[in-house]
């Protein structure tokens, strides 16, 4: 018989075991699931290598730092090619012209600038200048840098002089 409402004490050490398991597991639970969120973000991270960097073309926003790759602003190209001039005009592809540019310190550069028509989308020119700032080969040109503003998309080069790449 029970006076009032005192538990034995077997059953207070089962509510106090079964509580405390409980508890564990639950904080178990919630460790799991911050790591789970840690490891999605990162993986986000890594797919979208320049997630701050706007898409919209319209600004340099967050432009990614590349290891030899450098943000040039629209207006530097524009000066380094005497605002695009003929003159200047090295090539035609299917990318666009590309162009011969020099640089206030003497730099001499090839400057690729995509045609309105064949502009990748921000997503695919960020990973493809991604990839390009990686690419070191003696047979390849080196990217020297990029520039993603005003609606334009070019990537710089160095320069090779002395005729053609084949030659």
């Amino acid at each position: 018989s029970r006076k009032g409402s005192t538990f034995s004490r077997g059953e207070i050490i089962g509510i106090a075991g079964g509580s405390t398991f409980l508890l564990l597991c639950l904080i178990g639970l919630i460790v799991y699931a911050i790591l789970q969120k840690k490891r999605a973000e990162k993986a986000i991270g890594i797919s979208r290598p320049f997630a701050s960097w706007a898409p919209s073309g319209k600004d340099s926003g967050g432009a990614p730092q590349l290891k030899g790759a450098r943000w040039f602003s629209y207006d530097e190209l524009k000066k380094c090619t005497n605002n695009f001039s003929g003159s200047n005009e090295l090539g035609f592809g299917g990318y666009g012209k590309v162009y011969k540019g020099v640089f206030p310190d003497g730099k001499i550069v090839a400057i690729k600038r995509a045609q309105q028509g064949s502009m990748q989308g921000g997503l695919e020119f960020k990973n493809e200048i991604e990839l390009l700032s990686r690419v070191h080969h003696k047979n390849l040109v080196s990217l020297v840098g990029f520039c993603f503003e005003q609606g334009e998309q070019m990537l710089v080069y160095e320069f090779i002089s002395n005729g053609t790449l084949r030659e």
